[in-house]
């Protein structure tokens, strides 16, 4: 019976911890859930030949966002693996500057995702946005 109040006891701890972690991080996970979300109907809108551009616009804002929230001040716009047009679109950016000016997705971007074809001359834009950590 010991041992039962004991590990009770213990559990109770691990909840209580676990809760207390889940709720600092909380809106950072909503971000994170959001901006993966936004991506997926990127792709869909992708797959049914509609501009995903929107979609991809509002999950790089999400991730912005959770740049934000843990204090990174600077991104950095990386394409790997993108178009000519994206590539001269690296750039350094303040979080601020990201969230105003929106430049992902880059609108120029003609990169034919598993060679499907452009959507009505409009390329699925790979671009991202990295934190610069100084």
């Amino acid at each position: 019976m010991v041992y039962f109040l004991l590990f009770f006891l213990f559990f109770l701890i691990v909840v209580s911890f676990c809760r207390k972690a889940y709720r600092e991080n909380k809106n950072s996970l909503d971000y994170h859930s959001m901006s993966m979300h936004y991506y997926s109907l990127a792709l869909q809108h992708w797959r049914e030949h509609r501009n995903p551009n929107e979609c991809l616009r509002v999950s790089a804002m999400y991730r912005l966002k959770r740049f934000q929230e843990s204090d990174i001040k600077k991104v950095e716009i990386s394409c790997v693996a993108g178009c000519a047009n994206c590539n001269k679109a690296k750039k350094i950016y303040s979080i601020k500057e990201a969230l105003k000016s929106t430049p992902i997705p880059n609108i120029s971007c003609k990169f034919n995702l598993h060679n499907e074809g452009l959507v009505n001359g409009i390329g699925f834009c790979r671009c991202i946005y990295i934190p610069i950590i100084s």
